[in-house]
């Protein structure tokens, strides 16, 4: 997505009034997999995780939701203006991979 794109997506989500709402699942959980919008691999799941906060930041704001399960990451994340991170309590098995 191109900045241009990113900018009139932000615009016209302000003149709605409306904010997004992204689902990522965890791999080890396909019960959720009809219900998301990124999944996880398993393996550098922060992609997917860092892909569904730049596109809520472009959309204009709004929530990254994390369902229950493991997310491995071999890096960490960047959080963006405008964008909240939220799991479960089941979540709070994240961590980053030992090197």
């Amino acid at each position: 997505m191109n900045r241009l794109h990113r900018w009139l997506l932000r615009i016209w989500n302000r003149i709605r009034g409306r904010r997004s709402f992204v689902v990522v699942a965890s791999f080890d959980h396909p019960a959720y997999w009809d219900k998301a919008d990124y999944i996880c691999d398993g393996i550098d799941d922060q992609v997917e995780i860092q892909a569904a906060i730049d596109y809520v930041e472009a959309m204009g704001g709004g929530i990254v939701v994390m369902t229950p399960g493991r997310f491995n990451q071999s890096t960490g994340i960047k959080t963006a203006s405008g964008v909240k991170l939220r799991g479960t309590r089941a979540n709070d098995d994240r961590r980053k991979e030992d090197e």
